[in-house]
């Protein structure tokens, strides 16, 4: 294979493990990140700009925000302090502007924004 200079893991964080023996293997780090389709896919990376961590998600991308909200709050977005446990939200201009012909769904997933 040819030299690798960037490899993206995306979707969740890596186990350390598996980043420490990706590297070793073919002398590239691996930068992780989250998204999912309906941020068009990506919300977050480890972005060597900003620092990375291993087994994180690294920093939002620009114009996007990620934030801890409590989970069992329906019908408006609650935000956590940071170091709280709760539920992913994110906005911004890469989040979809709603499921096609679906405008319950889409209400249920977009709230305030997130």
């Amino acid at each position: 294979l040819p030299d690798l200079r960037v490899c993206i893991s995306g979707g969740a964080s890596l186990p350390v493990a598996v980043l420490e023996r990706f590297e070793a293997a073919f002398g590239a780090r691996i930068y992780e990140g989250y998204g999912l389709s309906e941020t068009s896919p990506t919300a977050s990376v480890n972005q060597p700009l900003f620092g990375t961590r291993p087994g994180t998600i690294g920093h939002p991308l620009w114009g996007v925000d990620v934030e801890i909200a409590r989970s069992e709050v329906e019908g408006r977005i609650e935000l956590l302090p940071p170091g709280e446990l709760g539920e992913v939200v994110i906005r911004g201009h890469n989040v979809f502007s709603g499921y096609l012909g679906r405008p319950e769904a889409t209400a249920e997933a977009v709230v305030d924004g997130w």
